[in-house]
């Protein structure tokens, strides 16, 4: 049910802290006009524009490079006739972001309601397809009350950053030949009893927010060249029938356009029929466990609780927090609101991080892939720093928070 209004207090508190947000990190480019006009910003403006009018205008951002997003058609129409000038797109987060051919600097994702798998799954298709530049701004806001699943989805984010730090120890050890990897389900069942089990979703739920929304961030797209594998096994020496050629090529183009390691577990997961395929299949995993890992490849395309997928981060595309602040309010209906506003980097930009080759024996007729293991001693900084960012105060925008 649509509000009459959101211009209370807190939530005006909550704009000026996005807007002076921004100011810190684009600074320079709020500055010049050049720059400052080629900024552009995906958000919620709800019925009223609000955010467009307390936070864009006072920055100076051009309206016409902001995009609205609404999926209620009664609502958009509601924006289109504000004749803000902003582009009003009828369509949900993930549906815009699964389409739009446009990159962003600024996108603030003002929900409102529960941290809910759509609110992920768009996140992650911030960084997977990527819809951010290289650099950008991403803000949330959830609800903080009437969770539904009993705190499961913050128990699961609360414990990705440790399950994730013991993989790669473990995964150091075994690669000296000194040790095993550890199996994830057992030790996730074990710290989850020891660590979160006794926790309430209260305890939990500020700082497993804002981890759910960095590992979403983390996981990336994998980076593999799919269209150099392509043209490696079409032209290595072994004869496949035709039609399956033809099945192994849509596969590819299908893989290569899945926007995040969900959709591809996905799509792995309806193909087993065509040779080319498995042999495309038995090369990924081949190369895996010759890194150490024990899993087959549906395993390494879990779905976004999974943290084996997490594993894979220095093989992907993907986006860390540099710098985060977090707050609480209570809206003008006494619902307890938790926002983060994170400047976020492209981790393969900022560190030496290799994507995955394709190497061809042209004299056997062979094709492997060699995914070059990126920078160790980055990705614990960036998980420990995860566990650090999380754990920063949030900023109390209204006296009292209870719930």
């Amino acid at each position: 049910m649509q509000k009459d209004s959101y211009d209370f207090d807190t939530k005006r508190k909550y704009h000026e802290q996005l807007e002076q947000f921004i100011r810190r990190f684009y600074d320079a480019r709020l500055r010049k006009k050049r720059f400052r006009e080629a900024i552009r910003v995906a958000c919620f403006p709800g019925h009223e524009g609000l955010e467009v009018l307390h936070v864009y205008d006072k920055l100076g951002l051009p309206r016409e490079n902001i995009v609205g997003l609404e999926r209620d058609p009664d609502i958009a129409q509601q924006i289109e006739d504000l004749k803000l000038g902003i582009q009003v797109e009828n369509k949900t987060d993930a549906g815009f972001f699964e389409e739009t051919p446009d990159k962003f600097d600024i996108v603030n994702l003002d929900y409102q309601g529960i941290v809910a798998e759509d609110s992920i799954y768009a996140i992650q298709l911030l960084a997977g397809r990527p819809i951010f530049n290289d650099k950008a701004i991403l803000g949330t806001n959830f609800l903080g009350k009437r969770e539904t699943d009993g705190g499961n989805k913050y128990k699961s984010f609360s414990l990705s950053p440790e399950l994730v730090y013991r993989q790669r120890r473990a995964l150091e050890a075994a690669l000296r030949g000194s040790g095993e990897l550890i199996d994830l389900e057992i030790e996730a069942a074990r710290l989850k009893e020891r660590a979160v089990g006794q926790k309430t979703i209260r305890q939990l739920r500020s700082d497993s927010i804002t981890i759910g929304i960095i590992y979403a961030l983390l996981e990336g797209k994998l980076g593999i060249d799919v269209t150099e594998l392509e043209r490696a096994l079409l032209d290595s020496k072994e004869i496949s029938p035709s039609e399956e050629i033809q099945e192994f090529k849509l596969f590819l183009e299908q893989f290569d356009s899945g926007k995040t390691i969900r959709e591809k577990y996905d799509l792995i997961k309806g193909k087993k029929s065509n040779s080319l395929i498995n042999r495309f299949m038995a090369m990924l995993t081949g190369h895996i466990r010759n890194l150490g890992f024990q899993y087959k490849i549906p395993a390494l395309f879990k779905n976004p609780e999974s943290v084996a997928g997490y594993v894979m981060m220095p093989y992907s595309h993907s986006f860390y927090a540099a710098e985060i602040s977090r707050g609480r309010y209570v809206s003008d209906k006494g619902s307890a609101m938790f926002y983060d506003l994170m400047y976020v980097k492209r981790l393969d930009k900022e560190f030496p991080l290799q994507s995955g080759k394709v190497k061809v024996d042209s004299e056997k007729g062979s094709v492997s892939i060699h995914l070059t293991a990126g920078n160790d001693r980055t990705f614990f900084e960036i998980i420990e720093n995860t566990k650090k960012l999380s754990r920063i105060p949030r900023q109390l925008l209204s006296p009292k928070i209870q719930n």
